[in-house]
C-alpha cells in the first residue's frame, strides 16, 4: 500500500494564521492529518527566524510538542534540515534602514538581510565566496556608458540626464560635477552574439571610488520606450584609463518590498529585527519609510517571485527611456547572501549540531534538504570558491574540481549526520532535487534553489546513507524531462532497496478550488511501479485558522486524498 505523507513549513502556517498557535490548534491540525490518511509528518526545523527556541506547552518547542501528539495518535514525525537555508535572500532593506544594535543581521551591497541564522550572522565569511578577481576594483569613474542593443537612432539627450552616486544602498545624492554628452556606434560582445550598438556617453566625470552607488535618471520618457538591453549590458563606468571598471546592475525598486511583510512581523517576538524598538518606531513613520525607499534598488539579485517567476535575471531588459533610470554599483557582492560553504568543518560541525538538536525533540529521524531561499544572485555560477575549496584545486581555478570538493564535503556531513542519528535508531531521509539531472526548463527560470558550483552525490547517498528518498521541483521540469528524472532516481532507490516519496508541486495544493494537478500527481504515483508514497506539501495550503481561533482542514482536498489513498 502506497504511504500519504505530508511537510509542514511552520512558518507558512504561522504567517497565514496570524496570531499564535496554541497546544489545541497543533493537535487539531494533526488530527485532520490523521483523518485525512496521513501517517508521518514531515516537519521543517528553520534557524533564521526564533521560533524554535521557544517553549511550547511545556515541551522544549512546537516540533517536541507536535511529535508527542503525532506519537499518541500512531503517527511519525521527522524533522526536515535545510543546511544551505541559513539567510534569506529575498528578505533585505537597504543601508536607509535601521541597524539596531545587538541584532543579527549580514551586510552587503543590497542593505541588511534580517532573516539570519545566528551562526552564520556571526561568521559571514563561511558564505559561498565569489571567485577570486573582480568584486572589490580600484579607481574613480571618469565615464560612463549607456548602451543600446541595436544602433537606432534616439531622442534622449543630455539636458534629460542625471547622475546620482552615493556610498550606501538607498542613500544617493544628485551629482554636481558636468559632464560631457555624446553619442556614437560601437560594437558589443553581448550574449548570444554580438551587435552594433547605440551608445551614449557621458564624459569628464570625477565619481570618486568611495561612491560605490551609480545612477542614470532619465527625465525622457514614453510608455514603450525604444532605448533598452539586459540588465548587465544597458550600464558602463570606465577608470581614467579607459578600462572597464566590474559592476552590478541595479534592479528595480519594486524588488525591495519589506514594509508590508515586516509590518506583518514587527509584534512577534520571533522576529528579531523588526520587533525591535528601532525598526518599530520607523516602520510607524510612512515619510521616514518613503524617505528611504527613493533611492533604494536590488544589485544583483533575481527578484521578487518567489517560486521562480520574477523580472530580473542578467537578461532581462531594461529600457532606459521608459523605466526612467540605469545604474550600477561598482564592484561584485562577495558573498551569496545566506548559503555557507560545506567545505568548513565548522560549518559541518554547526549542521551536526542542528541534527543532535533535532534528536532531542523526539523525532523519529531527519530528512535533509538542499533546496534553499539563501542564494539569489544574478551571478551565482561565480560562487563556493571558498578558501578551503582553492587550497586544494592549486594554482589554478578548476570548476570541475570545485564542484566535486564541495560536493564530498557535502556528502561527508551527510554520513557523519547519519552516524549520529543511527546511534539513536532515527531513519535518515534525503531530498533529491530535479535540477540535480535537469535545469528548470520554464521560460523565467530560477537557478536559485539550489547551492551553485556543487557536485551533489545522490546516488552515493542513495546507496550509503538514506533510508528514504524524496524527489522534489518536478513541476520546474517539462514532463518529459521530469519522467525521466523520477525513472532515473527511484531506479537506483530500488537498486538498494529505498522507499521513494513524490513531494507534491509547491504551492499547487490549495484549500479550495482545482485540485486537478494534486489528483494528476497522486495518479502518477499509484500508476508508478517503483514510487512509494506521495508527500502533501504544504500544511499551510490545506489546512488553516479559522475566525474562531480553530485548525480547519479542506475538505476538498480531503476528498482528493480518498480517491487515491485508503484511509487506515
Amino acid at each position: 500500500m502506497k504511504k500519504l505523507e505530508t511537510t509542514v513549513d511552520f512558518y507558512d502556517d504561522f504567517y497565514w494564521a496570524g496570531r499564535e498557535f496554541t497546544a489545541d490548534n497543533v493537535d487539531q491540525m494533526i488530527e485532520f492529518m490523521h483523518s485525512i490518511g496521513v501517517r508521518k509528518i514531515d516537519w521543517m526545523y528553520d534557524t533564521f527566524w526564533t521560533y524554535f527556541r521557544y517553549p511550547f506547552a511545556g515541551k522544549k518547542n512546537i516540533i517536541a510538542y507536535a511529535a508527542e501528539k503525532a506519537h499518541s495518535m500512531g503517527m511519525e514525525l521527522h524533522a526536515i534540515i535545510k543546511p544551505f537555508e541559513t539567510g534569506i535572500s529575498e528578505l533585505f532593506v537597504p543601508h536607509t534602514f535601521p541597524r539596531p544594535e545587538g541584532v543579527d543581521v549580514i551586510e552587503d551591497m543590497n542593505g541588511y538581510y534580517y532573516w539570519v541564522d545566528p551562526f552564520t550572522a556571526k561568521n559571514p565569511h563561511f558564505r559561498l565566496k565569489r571567485k577570486p578577481g573582480d568584486w572589490n576594483p580600484k579607481g574613480d569613474v571618469k565615464t560612463i556608458k549607456l548602451v543600446s542593443t541595436n544602433d537606432s537612432e534616439i531622442t534622449i539627450n543630455a539636458q534629460d540626464l542625471e547622475i546620482w552616486t552615493g556610498e550606501k544602498n538607498g542613500m544617493l545624492e544628485k551629482y554636481d560635477g558636468g559632464f560631457e554628452y555624446s553619442k556614437s556606434i560601437e560594437w558589443r560582445s553581448m550574449f548570444p552574439v554580438g551587435n552594433e550598438c547605440r551608445v551614449i556617453s557621458l564624459d569628464g566625470l570625477c565619481i570618486e571610488e568611495r561612491y560605490r552607488y551609480i545612477l542614470v535618471k532619465n527625465k525622457n520618457c514614453s510608455e514603450k520606450g525604444t532605448f533598452s538591453n539586459t540588465m548587465q549590458n544597458i550600464m558602463e563606468i570606465y577608470d581614467e584609463k579607459g578600462n572597464i571598471i566590474p559592476s552590478t546592475p541595479a534592479g528595480s525598486t519594486r524588488d525591495i518590498d519589506p514594509v508590508n511583510r515586516m509590518k506583518t512581523y514587527q509584534s512577534k517576538k520571533y522576529f528579531e529585527y523588526t520587533s525591535s524598538e528601532e525598526v518599530q518606531e520607523f516602520l510607524a513613520d510612512p515619510e521616514k519609510i518613503r524617505k528611504a525607499m527613493i533611492n533604494a534598488y536590488s544589485y544583483g539579485m533575481k527578484q521578487r517571485d518567489f517560486y521562480g517567476h520574477g523580472e530580473n535575471t542578467l537578461f532581462s531588459q531594461r529600457v532606459f527611456d521608459r523605466d526612467g533610470y540605469a545604474g550600477v554599483a561598482r564592484g561584485k557582492i562577495e558573498y551569496i547572501s545566506g548559503a555557507m560553504c560545506p567545505a568548513y568543518t565548522e560549518v559541518q560541525d554547526y549542521w551536526l549540531g542542528l541534527v543532535k538538536e533535532c534528536i532531542d525533540l523526539g523525532v523519529d529521524g531527519v530528512n535533509f534538504r538542499v533546496e534553499e531561499h539563501s542564494s539569489k544572485s544574478l551571478e551565482r555560477d561565480e560562487y563556493g570558491f571558498n578558501e578551503p575549496v582553492l587550497e586544494k584545486c592549486g594554482d589554478r581555478i578548476d570548476r570541475d574540481l570545485v564542484n566535486r570538493i564541495n560536493g564530498q564535503a557535502y556528502t561527508a556531513f551527510l554520513t557523519k549526520a547519519r552516524d549520529l542519528l543511527k546511534l539513536k535508531g532515527l531513519s535518515v531521509g534525503v531530498h533529491v532535487n530535479a535540477e540535480f539531472i535537469y535545469p528548470d526548463d520554464r521560460p523565467a527560470p530560477n537557478h536559485e534553489r539550489i547551492p551553485p558550483n556543487i557536485e551533489w552525490e545522490w546516488e552515493k547517498w542513495i546507496e550509503e546513507i538514506a533510508d528514504a528518498v524524496y524527489l522534489k521541483s518536478m513541476h520546474m521540469n517539462t514532463e518529459a524531462h521530469a519522467d525521466h528524472f523520477i525513472d532515473k532516481v527511484s531506479e537506483c532507490a530500488k537498486k538498494y532497496g529505498k522507499p521513494v516519496i513524490y513531494i507534491s508541486t509547491n504551492k499547487e495544493v490549495r484549500f479550495s478550488g482545482d485540485q486537478s494537478k494534486i489528483e494528476y500527481e497522486m495518479k502518477k504515483v499509484l500508476d508508478h511501479p517503483r514510487l512509494d508514497g506521495y508527500n502533501l506539501y504544504e500544511s499551510g495550503e490545506y489546512t488553516r485558522m479559522n475566525e474562531n481561533g480553530r485548525i480547519e482542514g479542506s475538505s476538498e482536498v480531503a476528498e482528493a486524498v480518498k480517491k487515491y489513498f485508503c484511509i487506515i
